[in-house]
């Protein structure tokens, strides 16, 4: 009877639909897990069975040597950037690299077989060791070694010694490290960057031994793509990307013409008509956007579809025009990722999401020209809004019945670019010195927060407030809530009253948005709804004054602290 209501109270928590996927991932999860230990076994005894017919990928050579130095140096000594959280040295007490331990919350995590659950370790952040897992050190240091300059001629043997303790410590389908194929496909991309910059210069026979270990990763992927028949991400996006130039590296063109398929089938469903990510996410944007471009990069047949192309070029004029030319970023929606799938121009500077080096080389391969220069020209013009929205109607409303609140800004200027991504629901309007963002809608999703009507104003260079973009993701949960919500954007609240409730999982948020972008003269407005009673933002510009209005049916307005929401900034994630 205990048991039973139990089951009953996990029903009325979670539902019928996941109480099911709970109660059925229990009983097969010990089939599941047999068929993992032995498929995972077969894929490394293959794996010394191949015969090596590996294609030498050609990578961009970056200029800034003196960063791209300074980088590699650190990791010699054992310290990595990682993330938003800095420099920090990753060597255990005997001097080696411990690709198990979180450096910044000093927890460790098990080195052998783990379920997805056992990697959520209280006060511990995974992706700090999967960062430093991706081995993207071992790239820098190959490309060091290319330029051939006095004191890298010891870089292969490094590598090659980095790449063999890894694989003693990290056996295929054991540890962290394996749990996570998004992950895997990443440090494979590495790999294979670091193995094709040394080959290039003749010292590919040191990493011959490392190739196996390659292989493994990409069988890995074939068998683990982190698809789903549901709600599918940047992982699966990620498997999939890794595994086109995995499929290139090893000659594999009957899997890479499938591939290339599902890339531009994925890509289709996970940007949106009007560009933008589905993600409701302007840093996974960029990030999803990061892994299609290299894919792109290295595939020798570039013929697409037109349909294809076309979004393409709205994925990146979405950040274009979304940009604050300002400060050269972009308002921080959602949950924020500083890293990179490949990243082989690593800067100094904490603008994490310029875009321009990646993809500069891809844009060289289509049609389109630079990203800095003809792509920038073709497409810059400003959008027009689209000449179909509906109109609302404030009807049987008495004024006396909303509570209200205003805010007024001084603006430098009347005259604004203005672009709106219905899709994503975010209208940003724009000149040399003004920069507002609008959130009027979104896409129910894990990186998505509360901040349906919330703005981001930036008025003669200054920043008025910010969205505060995310700090964290597992570790430290409480804090991972407060930067998803709704108090901690600049937005209209009632009460104690959350857009959407933040108890439903790290990962998950129904979807109580913003219902789209509504114009009146000389205005934008939106609304949301809480008991079924709307909630509307108006920003009227006017007379050189941004006029912010806020009224509520729901109950009584809140005061927002601009200094509090501006206070808890994180310019990327972990810092």
């Amino acid at each position: 009877m205990k048991r039973l209501n139990s089951i009953l109270a996990l029903y009325r928590k979670i539902g019928f639909k996941n109480l099911v996927n709970k109660i059925f991932f229990r009983i097969v999860r010990p089939g599941f897990n047999l068929y993992y230990k032995y498929s995972n076994l077969i894929i490394e005894k293959g794996s010394y069975n191949v015969k090596w017919e590996i294609k030498e990928l050609k990578l961009p050579r970056p200029t800034n040597y003196v960063n791209l130095k300074c980088i590699a140096d650190n990791y010699l000594d054992g310290k990595c950037f990682i993330l938003g959280y800095g420099l920090k040295s990753v060597v255990n007490n005997g001097g080696e690299i411990d690709y198990h331990y979180d450096f910044f919350n000093n927890k460790a995590f098990d080195t052998g077989r783990v379920s997805q659950k056992d990697y959520l370790v209280d006060g511990a952040d995974i992706k700090v060791p999967w960062e430093v897992a991706r081995l993207k050190e071992l790239v820098y240091l190959a490309l060091l070694y290319d330029y051939k300059s006095d004191g890298h001629e010891s870089y292969p043997e490094i590598i090659s010694n980095r790449i063999q303790q890894f694989a003693s410590l990290n056996k295929i389908g054991s540890g962290i490290h394996w749990q996570c194929p998004m992950e895997v496909g990443i440090r494979m991309v590495n790999l294979i960057s670091t193995f094709c910059l040394l080959k290039q210069n003749n010292k590919h026979s040191l990493l011959d031994d490392s190739l196996p270990f390659i292989y493994q990763h990409y069988r890995y992927l074939s068998a683990h793509d982190e698809f789903n028949f549901g709600l599918r991400n940047n992982h699966h996006l990620s498997c999939l990307c890794s595994s086109i130039i995995g499929a290139v590296f090893f000659q594999d063109y009957k899997r890479l013409k499938q591939l290339k398929s599902k890339l531009l089938n994925e890509f289709n469903y996970q940007f949106n008509d009007d560009g933008s990510n589905f993600e409701s996410s302007t840093s996974y944007h960029r990030y999803s956007l990061d892994m299609i471009c290299w894919a792109l990069y290295f595939i020798d047949e570039k013929r697409f579809t037109k349909r294809f192309e076309n979004k393409l070029i709205k994925s990146f004029k979405f950040i274009k025009n979304i940009t604050n030319d300002i400060t050269n970023t972009v308002p921080l929606i959602g949950d924020n990722d500083s890293g990179w799938f490949l990243n082989i121009a690593p800067e100094l500077s904490k603008d994490m999401l310029n875009l321009k080096f990646n993809y500069n080389f891809v844009f060289n391969h289509l049609k389109y020209g630079t990203f800095s220069n003809e792509f920038i020209y073709m497409f810059s013009k400003k959008d027009k809004l689209d000449s179909d929205y509906s109109e609302y109607v404030f009807r049987n409303i008495k004024p006396s019945s909303f509570s209200r609140k205003k805010y007024t800004f001084d603006l430098c200027s009347q005259h604004f670019d203005e672009y709106y991504y219905p899709n994503f629901g975010l209208l940003v309007l724009k000149n040399e010195n003004t920069y507002i963002s609008f959130r009027t809608g979104g896409q129910s999703c894990g990186h998505m927060h509360n901040d349906a009507l919330s703005v981001e104003l930036w008025i003669n260079g200054s920043c008025i407030v910010k969205d505060p973009g995310v700090s964290v993701y597992t570790s430290h949960p409480e804090k991972r809530n407060l930067y998803r919500s709704s108090f901690s954007h600049f937005q209209p609240t009632v009460d104690s009253n959350e857009q959407n409730s933040l108890l439903n999982g790290l990962f998950s948020l129904s979807n109580n948005t913003a219902k789209g972008l509504f114009r009146g003269e000389n205005c934008y407005f939106s609304y949301y709804e809480i008991n079924q009673q709307p909630i509307f933002r108006v920003l009227s510009i006017l007379h050189g004054k941004l006029e912010i209005n806020d009224l509520s049916l729901a109950g009584q307005l809140n005061e927002v602290n601009l200094d509090f929401i501006n206070s808890l900034y994180c310019e990327n994630y972990g810092s």
